[in-house]
């Protein structure tokens, strides 16, 4: 409108980048679209008001199963005057009768999986996302199965990823355990790894990681790395316990951290062999000599 106050039109439309045929619709009426008056009802009278609630309704009551075919032919014998061009009219009115008023319909979800195949990200497309799978199955047919609130991926008669379904657009949901065999492989991407962004792992799995690199460099990492790998069997509750197990016992690596977990799963106490453990710390202690005693008692009367 500020333009219009000084050109015409055209030139106003140019400058607000709008077409011409909108600036002379609005030069007729002012009015958003969202504020403009209701579109008109029927142009023409409605052939059914007349007998439709009086007569049609209470014969789909009584008998659920009539065709729509049926009731037309029996409304043209009641009412010769009926044009057959109201035919259409009157099932698109049974049609919307029976969905509001009508019987519940069975709902039927059929069981045909389309099947899908694994990207070289381990991703499966579904619907308009991309979600996970471990990355043993690479390149292989795979089926999805989509529910309201999961996304169940399998191969062959195996389960090999779940994940909570997505409802957005282009979306990758991610299981960063899916890709720790690859990440073993290739440590130097650990940090830069896209699945794991994000991935909240409790303090003690940082603190884990640093005393083994600081114990081991590279091969700490890896050792980190399978440790996290524990994740693809047990649970998160049972593996945080037994990280702070090992924390706490100064067992920093990947052979103590299974053991624990293993004691944490089947309720049993750890029995660590540092002869097993070549990384476990070693604690030496002399035995007890009868002359450091005498010379502690001499010191102690002086």
């Amino acid at each position: 409108m500020t333009f219009r106050q000084t050109d015409g039109p055209a030139v106003s439309a140019a400058k607000a980048s709008i077409s011409t045929a909108t600036a002379y619709r609005f030069e007729q009426d002012h009015r958003p679209p969202s504020v403009k008056a209701e579109p008109r009802g029927r142009r023409r009278p409605d052939p059914l008001v007349s007998f439709f609630d009086a007569e049609v309704v209470p014969m789909l009551t009584a008998a659920p199963e009539l065709r729509a075919v049926a009731i037309f032919e029996e409304m043209q014998r009641r009412h010769p005057d009926l044009p057959d061009g109201t035919r259409r009219t009157l099932e698109r009115r049974i049609r919307a009768w029976r969905a509001l008023h009508g019987a519940n319909q069975e709902v039927i979800f059929r069981q045909v999986h389309e099947p899908g195949r694994m990207s070289s990200q381990a991703l499966v497309r579904y619907k308009t996302n991309d979600y996970s799978v471990p990355v043993a199955y690479g390149h292989r047919d795979v089926w999805v199965r989509g529910y309201v609130d999961q996304i169940v991926i399998g191969c062959g008669a195996d389960i090999i990823a779940r994940h909570p379904r997505c409802y957005g657009s282009e979306e990758l949901v991610f299981n960063p355990v899916h890709y720790l065999p690859l990440l073993e492989q290739k440590i130097g991407a650990l940090d830069q790894a896209a699945p794991l962004v994000g991935w909240d792992l409790p303090a003690e799995f940082q603190t884990l990681r640093r005393l083994m690199e600081a114990r081991m460099l590279k091969a700490g990492r890896r050792e980190y790395v399978q440790v996290l790998r524990l994740l693809e069997s047990f649970e998160m509750a049972d593996l945080h316990v037994a990280v702070k197990n090992a924390l706490r016992l100064g067992a920093v690596g990947f052979d103590a951290v299974k053991h624990l977990v293993l004691c944490q799963v089947e309720k049993r106490p750890a029995k660590l062999d540092l002869e097993v453990y070549p990384y476990l710390p070693r604690a030496k202690v002399s035995r007890t000599s009868a002359a450091s005693y005498m010379c502690l008692v001499s010191e102690a009367a002086a």
